[in-house]
């Protein structure tokens, strides 16, 4: 009977460490498609001094930088790309992911 309950504690600790290497790799780990920048509206760019100057007070106090016009500007052309791929769908497919 103790060898059976030392093998059983044995298996659970095992389990127990993959599980917890699971869940701190899944919280560390960055999201995928992450924007290295995060998007903020011309008024508080200007507000705050212009871009390089709101940048570098997001970055001081721990955030992402603020993203320059070119992100925005590729942001939209993501936008317009989609809306092309989705008129060349029928209704039909539309509704479904393989077609």
């Amino acid at each position: 009977m103790s060898r059976l309950w030392q093998d059983m504690v044995i298996f659970l600790t095992l389990v127990a460490v993959i599980l917890g290497t699971a869940a701190v790799l899944l919280l560390v780990a960055p999201e995928a498609g992450a924007s290295p920048c995060e998007h903020r509206s011309s008024r508080h760019i200007s507000e705050h001094g212009g871009l390089a100057a709101d940048s570098a007070w997001h970055v001081a106090h721990g955030q992402l930088p603020t993203c320059g016009q070119e992100a925005s500007r590729q942001r939209a052309e993501d936008g317009s790309r989609k809306s092309e791929e989705r008129d060349r769908k029928s209704r039909f497919c539309r509704k479904r992911w393989w077609c």
